[in-house]
């Protein structure tokens, strides 16, 4: 036996489907109205739960794998009663043959052979002889004592019909005849009395024994289909109901209501993990008869997120240094970070670097510099760092860029920490620049690695380049530190911001269009 539950917009499509996976002699066990929106349209569904046997189910699958392509769409389009007609024709002839039934036998004319001058004289005397057949099981007993006494009746009425004669030839001829017509009749009602009192008893043995058969190959059959269900049954309750999810989130207990919530979060790139945790904030925190209204929904999760969310608005004076993964825009980050200070915080800046290794690194820095005005220096080893800093002594802040390293490296995040001496005057405030196009794995594995520098915040950038802002959320759930800003274009100062909650929930909801 196959259970099986399908979901569609409709009753009808719903139908269509169980009619298409089962064959149109399955069974409906259920069926539930799913009111209320689903996914995207906001459009209200229907679950039915249907049955079929195995062997039904192997017929329908059969009957359609001999079809051509086109001849298999038309026959599943077809009513279900056709569609039955046909697989039972297609499977017929590998079907046991049913037993035939027994038919009524009909008696035979009695004759007398021996002379056919006496024959007719039988045949006209006593015509009703010829055409008595033998009665059917179905007769009753009235009927057929009224058969037999009439033929008595013929057979006394014909004896006394006989003409007298007096010559004695013509008189032996007619007892003659009269002799041969009472013994057809007696020969008659003998036969008749036989097949009443024998073939009736034998045909009605018969008939009871095969419906006997019969009554109990059906209960047999019976029998082990209500054991087949009950063992379906136990094996169904004992089976967790998560096999066949009627919808997103069903697996983790999230209600179909909440479903299309739980779907946007996934979409916008957040862990399954964390947006199942929203999810089901807000089942046990709204009312269940507000479930399907979005706009309580989504403003539930964007309050949950702001009140968790932690951010930097600003940087404090001192020393920054920007560490991150090759090609996260750290340098970029540093740049704009530069110019805003010293453009609109009206602050004065100082750019450093250690990166001697990637090419064209420090020419870069160095012109950028010289736009913004600010001083630039190359540090090589950590003995070049008391010199430099009592030089900058006067700066408000102290921006250091380092070499982008590589998963696999371990040999460059040594290098890095070396470079920068623990023992400085003020201590450095280290900041993770990670790009949000970045898998959520390999995100993790870089923060990892440079968790050896005791990071306090991190700086997301390329926001333009996805529409996944998911990413954000994901790493600070991951590392439980605040945001310092984001990085959302090419152009400076502008294309950086520090970061707030209302921006990331606007990333995520999209609240300003």
């Amino acid at each position: 036996m196959q259970v099986r539950k399908f979901e569609a917009n409709s009753m009808q499509e719903a139908l269509a489907m169980v009619k298409k996976h089962l064959g149109p002699e399955a069974v409906i066990l259920a069926a539930r109205d799913n009111k209320g929106s689903f996914g995207l349209k906001g459009e209200s569904s229907v679950e039915v739960t249907a049955a079929v046997s195995e062997a039904k189910l192997q017929q329908h699958q059969y009957a359609l794998s001999r079809l051509r392509d086109q001849d298999r769409e038309k026959v599943m389009s077809s009513p279900a009663s056709q569609q039955k007609k046909f697989i039972e024709k297609s499977v017929s002839r590998f079907l046991p043959k049913e037993e035939m039934g027994l038919r009524a036998r009909q008696y035979i004319d009695i004759l007398d052979d021996e002379e056919h001058s006496q024959d007719d004289l039988v045949n006209k005397s006593t015509p009703s002889t010829q055409s008595l057949q033998r009665p059917t099981a179905s007769s009753n007993a009235y009927r057929q004592q009224g058969q037999m006494q009439k033929i008595k009746e013929l057979a006394a009425q014909e004896q006394k019909a006989l003409p007298e004669t007096k010559t004695p030839k013509r008189e032996s001829s007619i007892s003659d005849n009269a002799r041969r017509v009472k013994e057809a009749t007696q020969n008659a009602l003998s036969a008749f009395s036989k097949d009443f009192d024998e073939e009736p008893k034998q045909t009605k043995a018969n008939n009871v024994r095969r419906k006997t058969e019969s009554a109990s190959r059906e209960i047999n059959e019976l029998k082990r289909q209500i054991a087949s269900l009950e063992k379906l049954v136990q094996n169904f309750r004992d089976v967790p109901q998560s096999f066949i999810p009627s919808h997103p989130g069903a697996n983790h207990e999230i209600p179909y209501e909440l479903s299309s919530a739980y779907e946007r979060l996934l979409r916008k790139g957040i862990e399954e993990k964390y947006a199942c945790d929203l999810i089901l904030g807000a089942k046990k925190n709204i009312a269940k008869e507000k479930w399907q209204k979005s706009s309580i929904v989504n403003g539930y999760l964007a309050k949950q997120i702001m009140d968790s969310f932690q951010t930097k608005n600003s940087v404090d004076n001192g020393i920054h240094v920007f560490v991150g993964n090759s090609a996260s825009g750290k340098t970029s980050s540093l740049i704009k970070m530069a110019a805003r200070l010293v453009v609109t915080e009206r602050k004065s800046v100082a750019i450093l670097t250690t990166d001697t290794m990637k090419l064209g690194a420090t020419e870069q820095l160095k012109i950028y510099a010289k736009i913004l005005n600010v001083p630039f220096g190359i540090l090589r080893s950590a003995e070049e760092w008391p010199s430099v800093l009592n030089q900058l002594k006067d700066v408000d802040c102290i921006l250091v860029d380092t070499p982008g390293v590589g998963l696999k490296s371990l040999e460059e995040i040594e290098w890095i920490k070396k470079s920068i001496p623990s023992d400085l005057p003020v201590p450095a405030n280290v900041h993770l620049v990670q790009s949000v196009t970045l898998k959520n794995a390999d995100a993790k594995a870089y923060a990892e690695k440079f968790k050896v520098f005791n990071f306090e915040d991190i700086i997301f950038t390329k926001l333009d380049e996805t529409t996944q802002h998911g990413a954000i959320y994901n790493q600070f759930r991951n590392l439980n530190v605040p945001v310092l800003g984001f990085g959302i274009g090419t152009n400076l100062p502008e294309d950086f911001e520090f970061a707030t909650s209302e921006r990331i929930v606007d990333l995520l909801f999209q609240v300003s269009k």
